[in-house]
């Protein structure tokens, strides 16, 4: 969730296209700094009532019954602001797995944002869950501090 800057654009544009539909959005992060400033752009935004803020850890969602999200949209940490010093392809496998608990077998998504330092960390991430994971890449390249 980190300040929430994605999930309020995701939201608002989904939001847009989709005014008929009932969508719900939740961002989950363990930095109750992180969540102070993301509730801070919520309210700037307009968008208290679509988003729900919740500290947690992505690893872990116990609250969420198993098959029960439809989509997740998620940066995780690239390792130079957060995560730095961590084996990432670890901590990636971590979330992937609690991911794929949680995302509707049928017609769930995961949208997942890594730079391409990382690309391949993630890859291997998802390959070691689950091999019935459908993975479609969608490469659009960036590197932090280049845009």
């Amino acid at each position: 969730c980190g300040k929430a800057t994605y999930l309020v654009e995701f939201a608002t544009t989904a939001a847009m296209r989709l005014m008929a539909r009932n969508i719900s959005f939740l961002g989950v992060d363990e930095s109750e700094t992180q969540l102070q400033d993301a509730a801070v752009n919520l309210e700037a935004t307009a968008c208290t009532d679509r988003i729900t803020l919740k500290k947690g850890d992505a690893r872990n969602l116990h609250w969420l019954d198993d098959g029960s999200v439809t989509a997740i949209l998620t940066c995780p940490p690239f390792g130079r602001q957060f995560g730095r010093g961590a084996d990432l392809r670890a901590l990636y496998r971590e979330y992937i797995q609690e991911w794929a608990r949680v995302l509707n077998p049928n017609d769930g998504r995961l949208a997942l944002l890594v730079d391409v330092d990382h690309e391949n960390d993630a890859l291997l991430a998802f390959h070691s869950v689950s091999e019935h994971l459908r993975i479609v890449i969608h490469r659009e390249p960036f590197r932090l501090g280049q845009l």
